[in-house]
C-alpha cells in the first residue's frame, strides 16, 4: 500500500530541500512532472532524474530522511529508495525512484529543466520540460510494451502542450535513439494530431 497524496507532496518538498541543501543537480520527472505540465493523474511515488555521478550524495540526502535503497530495483541507469513512515503500518511504504542521466541528452534535460522552473503547489520545482518528458515516456513505452500510461502522457503532453512544445526536438531525439523509437513517436504523435516531418535514417548515440 502507497502513501495518501497529500504525505506525496510533503515528501516531495522534504526530499527537494534535501537535494538543494546538498547542491544535487535534480528535475522531477514521471507522473509527478506530468502534472506540473498540467496533465493531473495519480501517482504513487516520486521520481527524479539526476547525474549518474550524484547518486551517492544523493543516498546520503534520501537516507537522512529515513529511505533505504531496494537492492532488488537497482540498475544502471536507475535506484529506489524506500521508507515506512508508520512503524505500527508496515504495509504503508513511500519511495523515490532516481532515473540516473549517464549521457549528455539526461544532462541536458537537467539543465534546461533548472532554467525553466515551474510553479506548481505552492513550490517553484526544477521538473523536466513536457518534450524531454514525451521523450523518457518513449523509451519507457518501447522498451516495455504494457507501459499504456506512458502512452496516454505522450499523447496528452503533446495535445495540452501542442503550441509551444518542442515536436522537431522530439523527432530528432527519436530517430537518433532508433528506428522503433522514430516509428513510436510517429503513432502517438498521428494519435495526438500534432504534425511532425517525415523520419529520415536513425544513428544511435
Amino acid at each position: 500500500m502507497t502513501t495518501a497524496p497529500g504525505r506525496l507532496i510533503q515528501m516531495l518538498e522534504d526530499v527537494v530541500r534535501a537535494f538543494v541543501r546538498s547542491d544535487i543537480a535534480h528535475a522531477i520527472a514521471g507522473g509527478m512532472a506530468v502534472a506540473a505540465h498540467g496533465l493531473p493523474r495519480g501517482t504513487k511515488d516520486i521520481d527524479f532524474l539526476i547525474d549518474y555521478n550524484d547518486i551517492d550524495r544523493a543516498e546520503t540526502a534520501l537516507r537522512a530522511l529515513g529511505f533505504e535503497r531496494a537492492a532488488e530495483a537497482a540498475g544502471d541507469g536507475f535506484a529506489r529508495f524506500v521508507r515506512h513512515p508508520l512503524p505500527d503500518l508496515p504495509e504503508i511504504a513511500e519511495w523515490v525512484d532516481l532515473l540516473l542521466a549517464r549521457q549528455e541528452l539526461g544532462r541536458g534535460l537537467i539543465r534546461d529543466a533548472i532554467r525553466d522552473p515551474v510553479s506548481w503547489q505552492g513550490m517553484e520545482l526544477v521538473v523536466v520540460s513536457p518534450a524531454g518528458l514525451v521523450l523518457m515516456k518513449l523509451l519507457a513505452c518501447v522498451d516495455d510494451p504494457s507501459r499504456v500510461q506512458d502512452r496516454a502522457d505522450i499523447v496528452g503532453l503533446l495535445q495540452i502542450h501542442a503550441d509551444t512544445i518542442d515536436v522537431h526536438w522530439i523527432q530528432l531525439n527519436a530517430g537518433l535513439l532508433g528506428e522503433a523509437y522514430a516509428h513510436a513517436y510517429q503513432q502517438l504523435a498521428a494519435q495526438s494530431r500534432v504534425r511532425t516531418q517525415p523520419s529520415g535514417p536513425s544513428h544511435g548515440l
